[in-house]
């Protein structure tokens, strides 16, 4: 599995969006990832996209044909995209530019009752 096939592959699960989020192939690391994913997608090298137009009915042929491996590989692919620095960036963007008003909705009744239910099970 080269570079090209992991960031083909990285760009048809997350494409991004051009005014906020990045293109998974943009923040993370191919080599990581390809030695990561590699020993995974061995048995399926042979078949491994060459070009974007193949890499979504690639990944819809994985998951039909073998949903453990597909599931592993998108863990993996969503677990370093979401912890990489540029993308936390954003959602810290997103959550820093929320409202700042309490909401009308939100009951702080309901919060007490979970927080103190958690609390009762951390000291069980």
């Amino acid at each position: 599995m080269t570079r090209d096939q992991v960031r083909i592959l990285l760009d048809a699960m997350i494409p991004g969006q051009a005014n906020r989020w990045p293109a998974a192939g943009d923040v993370l690391d191919t080599e990581s990832l390809a030695a990561t994913l590699g020993p995974h997608l061995a048995r399926h090298a042979g078949s491994m996209p060459r070009t974007a137009g193949e890499a979504s009915a690639w990944l819809a042929r994985l998951a039909a044909d073998d949903a453990s491996m597909m599931r592993a590989v998108t863990e993996a692919v969503y677990s370093a995209y979401y912890t990489s620095p540029a993308v936390q960036a954003v959602i810290r963007d997103i959550a820093e530019s929320g409202p700042r008003d309490p909401s009308p909705h939100f009951d702080e009744a309901l919060l007490a009752q979970v927080r103190a239910r958690s609390a009762q099970q951390r000291s069980s």
